[in-house]
């Protein structure tokens, strides 16, 4: 992973939900190039709302290892992932 890259995934970590300009603005990069890249090299790390914010995309386990129905929680959302699971 690139510098740039890495400074762009710290700068979405740290505030959540901004535009590409925004981010490019606290780079002094190009947006294009900005966009680039998020959509490119870090599309498996982040995603896009329908208002062009970025988000990381970050799956946090909440059943634990000794869950039988081991939940995740996506962007707020808690969500029963045992179907996916062989009984």
């Amino acid at each position: 992973m690139s510098n740039l890259e890495q400074q762009i995934l710290d700068i979405i970590k740290a505030k959540p939900g901004q535009l590409a300009k925004s981010i490019a603005a606290q780079l002094k990069s190009d947006r294009r190039l900005i966009n680039s890249i998020l959509y490119g090299q870090l599309k498996n790390k982040v995603q896009q709302d329908k208002n062009y914010r970025w988000y990381l995309k970050e799956v946090i386990n909440v059943g634990g290892q000794d869950n039988k129905k081991p939940q995740q929680l996506i962007f707020g959302m808690s969500f029963n992932m045992s179907f996916f699971f062989a009984q």
